[in-house]
């Protein structure tokens, strides 16, 4: 792995400097304006703490100027939804610094800290390719998960080739398209079905009597026999 090309630490926000990313209230102790600037920070911070009211959700003492504090989920999104609310711009701003941020080379994997991870992330990604890759993965057990409960549900948790129930975990089952894709069918939720695996295999990519009813209520053209 390369080294990055530019320097990522942050920098002060008086003087410029670079300071650690710990440094409370993101100015160092450098020069004269710079502790002044902080001596403010740290004043403005006392004050808010001092004036501080309860928590419209919660209830507990809080100062942020929104009046809902963020130890809680709940108020968590509350004040977010105050914030937005308060100033529309504020999602479009954080997206295009979100942006910004993933062009960047020289960033770090998500799983730097939580896995070790030393890989550069990807531009436009947040995670390394291996993380990527791994990722992507879990996204489609998961999205395979919840389709597959759906079409169960949908058909009753019975298979509609043997007509026998279909297990509660769904273990052993295979997502189907109804008409082949082999034969020009649509790769479209209302053209799957789950099936146990063994029915799946002995359908293959057979035309039934219900995926020609299904394609022509659909009114979709194109598909082969």
């Amino acid at each position: 792995m390369s080294a990055p090309s530019t320097d990522t630490r942050p920098h002060c926000q008086v003087c410029s400097g670079p300071i650690r990313r710990d440094s409370k209230w993101g100015i160092c102790w450098r020069n004269l304006e710079c502790r002044r600037a902080r001596d403010r920070a740290g004043h403005q911070a006392a004050q808010a703490w001092l004036t501080r009211t309860p928590c419209d959700v919660c209830g507990q003492l809080t100062p942020s100027k929104y009046g809902v504090c963020g130890r809680t989920l709940e108020c968590g999104r509350e004040r977010v939804r105050r914030q937005r609310a308060a100033d529309p711009a504020t999602r479009r701003k954080g997206a295009a610094r979100m942006r910004l941020y993933k062009q960047r080379p020289d960033r770090a994997c998500r799983y730097a800290h939580s896995h070790g991870c030393t890989s550069y992330a990807l531009v436009g990604q947040l995670t390394c390719p291996a993380h990527y890759a791994e990722d992507m993965r879990r996204y489609q057990q998961r999205r395979r998960r919840r389709l597959g409960r759906k079409l169960a549900m949908a058909q009753g948790w019975l298979c509609p080739w043997c007509e026998k129930p279909l297990p509660p975990d769904l273990a052993n089952t295979h997502l189907d398209h109804v008409w082949p894709r082999s034969k020009g069918g649509p790769d479209e939720e209302w053209n799957l079905q789950i099936l146990h695996a063994r029915c799946n295999h002995y359908k293959a990519d057979a035309i039934t009597p219900a995926a020609v009813a299904l394609m022509a209520s659909h009114e979709v053209d194109g598909a082969t026999s």
